[in-house]
């Protein structure tokens, strides 16, 4: 009986993985519009520098931009921010947000835009500042202060 022998080598490589952290955002300041003057179709601009204009009111003090603060930001990554207003059948939130911290400057994004940005080498924080307008379709009851809800998601970007 003749037996054969084969050698099978194996080519073993060593390959690297870059585990990257998940983003994680906090909310620092809800965005308020002080009070409205309720009519139907009425409309509010709340400013980056915290200003209220056309139908609302800054009598009762409460008002502010959205602050926000997006953590776990790997060094030199790229990164898919996205912002999108709501609406409740009776307001709708257009938004606008300015982000800071990343390579290339401030980007501003509007309702339903996205910024590809690339984080800094010292992975420093992105700080968002929210602010915007709102429309109230229908009067309905007294809402006084007004609070609005939006949403930012950021997730990796290879495509950068």
């Amino acid at each position: 009986m003749k037996l054969n022998s084969t050698l099978t080598c194996l080519l073993c490589l060593l390959c690297t993985f870059q585990i990257l952290a998940e983003p994680e955002i906090n909310k620092v300041q809800d965005v308020h519009f002080g009070s409205v003057n309720l009519s139907d179709a009425s409309k509010c601009r709340l400013t980056r520098l915290n200003g209220v204009r056309q139908d609302c009111s800054d009598i009762n003090g409460n008002v502010s931009i959205g602050q926000l603060i997006i953590t776990n930001i790997d060094k030199n990554s790229n990164y898919l921010i996205n912002v999108s207003g709501s609406t409740n059948g009776a307001i709708y939130f257009n938004p606008k947000v300015r982000i800071k911290g990343a390579k290339g400057g401030v980007f501003i994004l509007r309702d339903g835009e996205s910024a590809a940005v690339t984080s800094k080498n010292s992975g420093i924080d992105f700080t968002v500042e929210v602010y915007g307008d709102i429309t109230i379709s229908s009067a309905g009851s007294n809402f006084g202060p007004i609070a609005v809800d939006y949403n930012i998601t950021i997730d990796p970007d290879s495509s950068i």
